[in-house]
């Protein structure tokens, strides 16, 4: 009995792999969000300075 041509298999590994992709991606914007907010802070004069 090969586990991996069992269909379920494949359908648990292709749901595994879409959930994965889906968390990559929710990654990605967030690093992506906290970038910019970051590179705004430093951008923006900074009122503590004045």
């Amino acid at each position: 009995m090969d586990i991996a041509r069992m269909p379920e298999f494949e359908h648990w590994e292709d749901k595994l792999q879409l959930k994965q992709s889906v968390l990559n991606e929710r990654l990605y914007l967030q690093g992506l969000k906290d970038g910019m907010q970051l590179a705004n802070a430093f951008a923006a004069p900074s009122l503590l300075s004045d």
